[in-house]
Order: C-alpha cells, then structure tokens, then sequence
C-alpha cells in the first residue's frame, strides 16, 4: 500500500516522500490522530510528518508540522493539538522545547489533552535532566494519569518514559508492570511502529541486573522489530545496551562496532539516557585499550553528553566510584573531586533514593583509594598499563586498588568467593538472604518489598538484622559479601530470587 502521487499528497511540497509501506503505518496513523479537521490536504500533511518521524527524518517532520502551524488559528483546540506533537518530535531529538511551551500556555491544563501530556513530560524530562529525579519522577505519574482518557500514542509516550525512570531508579516490579502495559497497549491500539521501546527498556533493565545474555536478546529482539515495522524508535538505546553486554565479555571489537553504529547512525532517536550510555561505553573502551589518562581525557571532552545531573548516575551503581577511579589513575585529582561533587550533589537533592546513596558510598571509597567493591561491566583493567600499574596485585599509593575479579580473569560471569563471606552469610535466615541478594545488588527497600511482597517496614527490620549479623553499616559491603558468597554476579539464574517473581513468567 502506498500514498506516493496520489490525490493531494502530489501537493505537499514542504513534506518528505509520504510512504505508506506497511498496515503498521496506517494503524499508527489512525490512532496517533487527534485532529477533528476533515480537509484532506491539512490531514496529508500532517500524516506526512507523522510517516516523517516515525522513519527518523525528524527536520523533515519539523517542517511540515510548522508549515501547518503557520496555517492555523491559534486560538483552535486543534492547533494545540498539532504543537503537541511537534513536542514529541522535539522531546525525541533533544532539542529546546521552552518557547513552544511558553507559546501554548505555562500551566499544563491548555484545553487540549495531548499538549498537557507533552507538556508534563517534557517539564519532568528538565527536572530529571536537571538532577531533580523526584520532582522528575512525579510530574511523570501525573502525565500517566492525564494520559487516561487521551490518545493512544499520548499514553504510550507518558508510559514508556515513567518505566525508563523507574528502572533507572532500580525499582523493578513496578517498572515491569508499565512496560507491560505499554506492550499490549502498542499491540492493541495498533502502534506497532512504537513495539521496539518496550523491549528495549527489558534490555536495560536485564543489563542493569547483570543479565548479560537476556540483555543481549533483548537488545536484538529490539532491532529485529524496528527493521520489522520500519520505526527507528528505540535501536539507539538498543545499541548502547550492546556496546555494555560486549564490555562486561571483554569484546573490545564489538563493543567499538556497537558504539559505531550508534554514533553514525543520524537518523536514530536517541534520549540523553541511552546517548550517556553510550559516551560512558567510549570512555571505558579508552581505559581498556590505551589507559587511564587517554580515559580521563574522555570524561572531560564528553562531560556534557555524559548526563551527570541525572539518571546516568543512578542505573549502575558501581559507575561513579568507577570513574572517579579512573581519574585518580590518571592523576585527575581535579576530575575526580567534580565526580565525587556530581554524585553528593545528586545525593543532597534527592533524599532517600537509595541507590544513589549506595553510589555515592562507593565514590567515596574509590577517592579514598579502596577497590572497586560494587559489580560492573565496565573495564577494571586495561592491558597498556595493567602490569606497571598493579605490581603483584598490590595497590599502588594514591590510587585505588581495582584489582580484576575472577569474571575478568576467567572470562567468565564469577566472583572469587571466600569461606569468610560464605560463613557469614550461613547466619542469615531465608528472608533475611532474600532481602540481602537485592539490595546487595542496587535494589532499594521499597523496590524490595515490592518484589518479596511484603511491607517496607519489614524490610526494613530484616535489614538491620542483616546489617547486624554480618557487621557491616554500608550497602556497598553487603554488596561486597553477596557477590563473594554466592560466587557470581547478581541475576545469575539459579540463585536470584527474582525468577520466582517475575509476573511475565
């Protein structure tokens, strides 16, 4: 099926070839329309910057929805409708979407419901890219439920963005259940173009979790439906979950191609999550493959991309202490104290976020010259300087000791375990071991009585009791032990206790 030459679409001369290729496009047209205007060439128009986004030709999009814009009674409900989604091409790409908010009103309640579902996002997108993830995180759900009774493609939008923050904020169960739903409601309402997002915030999350071979086919699943429905909507993130997987095996080569595709590929939507994912994986290939100083270099030259203010600090853990690691390797002693500042600064605006206190304990530790204690994929040891750098295994003064673990050495996903961790974890009663593996992993309470069933206050007093048992006062080291204990990364199958509350299974 096509629109090529036909009736009034010959007409539009400010829009990109208009190609319906495929029943996924019509559907998604259909159910992405908010307009009440029944003129035929005003409704060509706009399904052609619609085709337009959707392809990934976002200026294209831009052009014609502005063209339509300039046509157009401000004062119309359908005007503002039109401005919304020109916000949703812009919040897309990135770019500055303040004067199209001050133009359709400040306040969200504009009269027209798919410009206060944009609006909220877009106000919670500055307050999470600000450091503010609360706030983010808030405005989010509100949008979430502006989003009831609005088009499909409005709700999808609100969705996908609250799961994304929530798995950044490592509360799974909750996450889980939005992607869920934003899975049916791409199949139901016929979005298909939209079907590849929800698999790749699986692939995410499995990364985050450690799950490198359910990442990967995540990751893949994404591409292979964006090729499918001809979308170019969530490859990006895709990419950078890859460019991870392929760091946590040491494959330099696949890790340099993923971040290639990534970086080249102009026609990819990219939010600043996934982008700063990907900068993260081009600094950690640099320590890998030419050091710490060429790695340093690195963080300074892509500061501004890496999204330091914001969730890229929160979804793993172990990655601030790793970069400010880093610095101090290459003798950055300026570099480190902005990282550690970065992450206490994120710490101070957002009380109570677990994982991030969790983070910044680890930080703390790496600038006091301790060893990597948290788990990662990324690169503890790079081949140019590795032996200089670590004589015998010992540290070296004023460095942090980041020693390789047993996964480095052996290639393999497992941790050196220690009669010392396993004996301590003997005294722990079954719930207490089943509170201890997830948070040991990044978990935060409430995102473990969620996953266990029970109330936050229980976790609570079974924590303490662990904390007690094991003599420790900070979830970095009960980090430490679980990983030594159970001989592995966290997620591995047989002993993450997720698999038996996984409500997809």
């Amino acid at each position: 099926m096509t629109g090529k030459g036909e009736g009034n679409f010959e007409k539009l001369s400010n829009s990109p070839p208009f190609d319906i290729s495929s029943l996924s496009d019509v559907l998604y047209l259909i159910n992405s329309r908010n307009l009440s205007e029944s003129e035929a060439e005003p409704l060509a128009e706009l399904d052609a910057a619609r085709i337009s986004f959707i392809r990934g030709h976002s200026r294209l999009a831009l052009r014609s929805i502005d063209a339509m814009l300039r046509g157009m009674d401000p004062s119309v409900r359908e005007y503002l409708d039109v401005v919304a989604l020109r916000l949703l091409v812009v919040a897309m790409t990135g770019e500055d979407a303040e004067s199209l908010i001050t133009e359709a009103g400040k306040s969200y309640q504009t009269g027209s419901t798919a410009l206060d579902v944009m609006t909220l996002c877009l106000k919670a997108n500055e307050c999470w890219y600000a450091g503010d993830l609360i706030q983010g995180l808030w405005l989010n759900q509100v949008a979430v439920e502006q989003a009831r009774n609005a088009a499909p493609i409005w709700k999808f939008y609100a969705n996908f963005l609250l799961a994304k923050r929530l798995i950044d904020i490592h509360v799974p169960y909750q996450a889980d259940r939005i992607i869920q739903d934003t899975r049916e409601l791409a199949g139901s309402a016929g979005l298909f173009v939209f079907g590849p997002m929800p698999e790749a915030l699986e692939a995410v999350r499995h990364w985050q979790e450690g799950r490198l071979d359910e990442a990967e086919r995540s990751a893949q699943l994404t591409i292979r439906l964006s090729q499918q429905y001809t979308s170019t909507f969530g490859v990006k993130m895709a990419l950078s979950v890859l460019a991870m997987v392929s760091l946590g095996r040491a494959d330099w080569a696949k890790t340099a191609e993923y971040l290639e595709v990534s970086r080249t590929r102009s026609e990819l939507y990219g939010m600043p999550d996934s982008v700063a994912r990907a900068e993260c994986g081009e600094i950690a290939l640099a320590y890998a493959q030419a050091g710490p100083r060429a790695a340093a270099e690195q963080i300074r030259a892509r500061w501004a991309l890496l999204g330091t203010g914001s969730g890229f600090f929160v979804e793993d853990p172990a990655r601030p202490a790793w970069l400010v690691a880093v610095a101090g390797q290459a003798g950055d002693i300026a570099l480190r104290e902005r990282l550690l500042g970065e992450i206490e600064h994120l710490v101070g605006i957002n009380q109570g976020v677990a994982v991030l206190e969790t983070a910044a304990d680890s930080a703390r530790a790496a600038m006091a010259g301790d060893r990597l204690e948290l788990s990662t994929v990324l690169p503890l040891t790079h081949p140019a300087t590795a032996p200089a750098s670590f004589p015998g295994g010992q540290s070296v003064p004023g460095v942090p000791n980041l020693r390789p673990t047993a996964r480095e050495q052996t290639g393999t996903d497992a941790v050196a375990s220690t009669p010392d961790a396993s004996a301590l974890v003997a005294r722990l009663t079954r719930r207490e071991l089943e509170i201890a593996r997830l948070v040991g992993r990044g978990m935060t309470n409430q995102g473990a009585a969620q996953q266990l069933g029970l109330s936050p206050h229980t976790v609570n007093f079974h924590l303490r009791n662990v904390f007690r048992k094991l003599s420790i006062s900070t979830r970095v080291r009960l980090s430490t032990i679980m990983l030594q204990a159970e001989g592995h990364q966290p997620g591995s199958a047989d002993t993450d206790p997720t698999r038996h509350h996984d409500t997809r299974r």
